[in-house]
């Protein structure tokens, strides 16, 4: 183990009982030593059996994970316990029996996903986040309809033995999606565009083609290309949220701004310059404001990722959040420096009195204790 990182291991849960007050038992990992005054945040998704043993310990949600789940709801494809069945989802405020969303998804998924928790939507502020698939109107229904084709299709082209010919014919072989894997329904709308023509010529050619043209007829090429630009905007920015081993908390407040603006239909080029997106499919703005509606009730930031984005020098002043947002992060952060330097101790000895600011060394406004502590803040979140 070098100085400022951690060799980790994993080893198989053997315990038959896997549920939160089972895995509490477990010691962490050999960390143990390293948990007073939180040194170690934990980041983790919202699975109940993780965040049971981690509840008196700092955690973040995985910002890429519930990323990947909103867009899982916003098409209507909840995550699945590795077993095709109908799934449900709530589409109607408390207090009333819930209205079921039901949509059949062929692919498997993780187990975490299905405990995520979900503000319900206020149907008089986010009717597109409470629509039910079956009150869809004709025009998202056929982006719908398109999406489940692809699926349909490279199912299809597997099983039968197809990529092969796709490849014979200077293609790749189709990429198939998996539940597990984020954005993978992006991969697989884009591998289907690329070689569509391919794929209509391989089907035409074979003996049954009149099972299998229908396929390409329901995929209507406007969507699928409009599903591939709004997944695409989603796919590059949890790139830049995942950059391996170096600090990207501060990255989360980036990329949802970012994403914002793309799923408002406006975007700035290389240059700065603002563009305006085009949706070649009426049905897409449907689902434009279905995701920015979930994406309001389902994500919100946690203090350490403004905190950061404030210590970064080129996003300190936080200009897409509100005036209490960056309130509870200039807090934070001042109460981090306190506990850093030993304030907040020293404050409690001497029964709460206020500290002369024309005579303590210490006071937050000096230049050289602030670098010094912004310093520290950084080097521990390395």
């Amino acid at each position: 183990m070098s100085k400022d990182a951690f060799d980790l291991c994993c080893a198989r849960f053997n315990e038959i009982d896997k549920t939160g007050e089972s895995v509490l038992k477990v010691n962490l990992f050999g960390l143990l030593s390293y948990m007073d005054n939180n040194k170690i945040t934990f980041t983790s998704d919202r699975g109940a059996y993780i965040l049971k043993p981690l509840k008196v310990y700092p955690v973040i949600y995985c910002f890429a994970h519930r990323i990947n789940n909103v867009l899982k709801l916003t098409f209507y494809q909840t995550a699945q316990n590795n077993k095709k069945r109908v799934l449900i989802a709530s589409s109607t405020p408390a207090k009333k029996q819930p209205k079921k969303l039901s949509h059949i998804c062929d692919s498997s998924s993780d187990s975490s996903s299905s405990e995520d928790d979900t503000i319900a939507p206020s149907p008089s502020k986010h009717g597109e986040a409470n629509t039910a698939l079956s009150d869809l109107p004709p025009k998202p229904e056929e982006v719908l309809k398109t999406i489940t084709t692809n699926k349909k299709l490279v199912k299809y082209v597997k099983l039968a033995g197809l990529n092969k010919n796709i490849e014979e014919r200077g293609g790749v072989a189709l990429k198939q999606e998996c539940a597990v894997r984020r954005l993978s329904m992006s991969n697989m709308l884009e591998s289907v565009d690329a070689y569509i023509e391919h794929i209509r010529f391989i089907l035409l050619s074979k003996s049954s083609k009149s099972q299998c043209y229908f396929k390409l007829n329901n995929i209507n090429i406007d969507a699928l290309k409009d599903l591939i630009g709004l997944l695409s905007e989603f796919k590059n920015l949890s790139s830049l949220a995942q950059t391996g081993a170096r600090p990207s908390l501060y990255m989360a407040y980036i990329c949802i701004n970012k994403r914002g603006r793309h799923l408002s239909s406006t975007d700035v080029n290389a240059d700065g310059e603002n563009i305006d997106i085009y949706d070649r499919h009426e049905g897409i703005d449907f689902f434009r404001k279905r995701l920015i509606q979930l994406l309001k009730c389902m994500l919100t930031f946690d203090d350490k990722h403004l905190a950061t984005a404030i210590l970064h020098p080129l996003y300190r002043k936080l200009t897409f959040a509100s005036t209490y947002s960056k309130s509870i992060a200039h807090l934070y952060i001042r109460k981090q420096l306190n506990d850093i330097l030993g304030l907040s101790e020293q404050v409690h000895r001497t029964n709460s009195k206020p500290l002369k600011k024309s005579t303590s060394p210490w006071r937050i406004n000096s230049p050289i204790l602030m670098i010094t502590a912004v310093l520290m803040i950084l080097a521990q979140q390395q």
